[in-house]
């Protein structure tokens, strides 16, 4: 599915372009986040977010360790959501 490249507006008319468009998502659709508002459920899911999220199963990892791992990946393999291929992460590396 793609991108909406235009929308209709209250006023009739339309957005002239996908700038426009994204624009007017983001001023219209999306709510103000207003923490003032938040529950004491939005507040406890805000703090949790603010901490690091350590276990004692957590280790530092090393240079070669990560050069392994985009090693191990499979060129071939279809991108994710993201896009990024294993060629962009060795190049970036």
């Amino acid at each position: 599915m793609a991108a909406p490249t235009t929308l209709h507006k209250p006023d009739g008319s339309k957005t002239a372009n996908t700038l426009e468009t994204i624009e007017y998502i983001a001023e219209h659709l999306i709510p103000e986040d207003n923490p003032h508002d938040d529950t004491h459920y939005h507040k406890n899911i805000r703090r949790l977010t603010e901490q690091p999220n350590n276990t004692i199963n957590d280790r530092d990892f090393n240079q070669d360790e990560v050069r392994q791992t985009i090693e191990g990946f499979n060129p071939k393999k279809a991108t994710g959501p993201d896009g990024i291929t294993s060629d962009i992460l060795t190049l970036v590396f």
